[in-house]
C-alpha cells in the first residue's frame, strides 16, 4: 500500500514530526518483512523513500533512536504480534503527544484507505482514549477538524445526504473547510466537524438528530402483552459535551449526539397498576362500569365509577361526578 502522509495533518500538534517518523520506519518495515535487514544503514533507504518533511521526520527518528535503539526497534517490527505497536513504543517514548489519537490520523493519511479502515481506525480510538477532541484533518492554518459521533440510530436522517463524503486524504484535498461525512458502521455515523462548530452547536443539531439536547419523544403507548399493560419508550437526546453525556450510550468521549432509552409502564382502561409493570382488572361492581384513566398508574384506588345515573335492588341514584374506589 502506498502511503501519503502530509505536515497539514500534523500541524499545530506538539511532537507531531518525530511520532510521523516513528510510524514511517515501523510501516515500512512491517510492509515489506521479507525485505528488510535490520542492519543499521538499511534506515537510510527507508528514509530516502520520503521527500520533504516526511523525509526529515523519519531522520530526525533515525538519529534520536540511535544504532542499538534501531535494531531493537526493527527487530520488533518485524516480528511483533501487534500492528499498532508502533503507537505503544512511541507514547512510552514520548515520541507522540496525544497517545491513542495519533494512530488514526496516520491511518486516514493513507491513500487509497477504505472505507472500513478508516471507521475502524476511527472507532479504535474513540473507544480507547479518554481524549474528547480527537482531530480529523488540520491545515496550515491550524484549522482543526474533529471527529462527531452520531449515535441517534434510526431517529436522525441519513447524514450522507446532507454532508459531502469526507476525502480520504487531505493531501488529495486541500483545506477540507466545512463539516464532512466520514461513513457509518451500521449503527453509527462518524463526522469530520469544525472545531468551533463541534466545540459550540448542539451535537443532536449536527447529526440532524429528531431532537436537540435535552429532548424526549416517544412512540406512544404500545400494548405490552400482559393483560391491561401499556408500554411507551422514550428516547432522550444527549448532546455529548453536555452533563448529561456520561447517561448517554455513548459516553462523555466525543463530540456529537447519543441517545437514552427509557421505558414508561402503565395500564389500559379498565385496570389499575399492580406492581412490576403487571396490571389487574378494577374491583367488579354491580353496574359494570367501574373502569380507569388510559394509561394509568395508579393502584386500586384509580379504579372509579363514572357520573351518571345508577340503578340497583334498593332504588336508583346519581354520582354528580366520579366515584373512586375506596379501601
Amino acid at each position: 500500500m502506498t502511503m501519503v502522509i502530509t505536515t497539514e495533518i500534523f500541524a499545530a500538534v506538539g511532537g507531531e514530526g518525530m511520532c510521523q517518523g516513528v510510524f514511517l520506519v515501523w510501516d515500512y518495515i512491517r510492509d515489506n518483512k521479507d525485505a528488510v535487514s535490520c542492519d543499521n544503514a538499511y534506515y537510510e533507504g527507508i528514509c530516502g523513500n520520503y521527500s520533504g518533511n516526511e523525509y526529515n521526520n523519519c531522520q530526525n527518528f533515525v538519529y534520536d533512536i540511535g544504532a542499538s535503539g534501531l535494531s531493537s526497534f526493527c527487530e520488533d517490527a518485524k516480528y511483533g504480534s501487534s500492528g499498532d505497536g508502533w503507537s505503544d513504543f512511541a507514547v512510552s517514548e514520548g515520541y507522540c503527544q496525544y497517545g491513542y489519537e495519533m494512530p488514526y490520523h496516520l491511518r486516514f493519511a493513507y491513500h487509497g484507505a477504505g472505507t472500513d479502515e478508516v471507521l475502524s481506525s476511527a472507532f479504535e480510538d474513540l473507544t480507547y482514549s479518554d481524549n474528547t477532541s480527537i482531530r480529523c484533518y488540520n491545515d496550515d492554518n491550524a484549522y482543526q477538524m474533529f471527529l462527531t459521533v452520531c449515535d441517534c440510530g434510526e431517529r436522525m436522517d441519513d447524514l450522507s445526504a446532507w454532508y459531502d463524503q469526507c476525502p480520504e486524504s487531505i493531501y488529495e484535498s486541500g483545506e477540507v473547510g466545512s463539516t464532512c461525512y466520514l461513513g457509518n458502521d451500521g449503527e453509527q455515523t462518524l463526522l469530520c466537524v469544525p472545531f468551533e462548530e463541534a466545540f459550540n452547536t448542539d451535537g443532536c443539531q449536527i447529526c440532524w438528530c429528531e431532537g436537540y439536547n435535552g429532548d424526549v419523544v416517544d412512540d406512544g403507548w404500545t400494548n405490552a402483552g400482559a393483560t391491561g399493560s401499556l408500554y411507551s419508550e422514550g428516547v432522550e437526546f444527549i448532546d455529548l459535551m453536555s452533563s448529561r453525556a456520561e447517561d448517554s450510550s455513548w459516553g462523555a468521549y466525543a463530540y456529537g449526539c447519543s441517545t437514552q432509552v427509557s421505558g414508561t409502564w402503565a395500564c389500559d382502561s379498565g385496570y389499575y397498576y399492580n406492581s412490576a409493570n403487571n396490571c389487574s382488572v378494577c374491583p367488579a361492581h354491580s353496574s359494570g362500569k367501574q373502569t380507569s384513566a388510559y394509561a394509568n398508574t395508579d393502584g386500586m384506588t384509580g379504579c372509579y365509577l363514572p357520573a351518571g345515573t345508577y340503578t340497583d335492588d334498593v332504588g336508583t341514584f346519581v354520582y354528580s361526578q366520579d366515584c373512586y374506589y375506596s379501601n
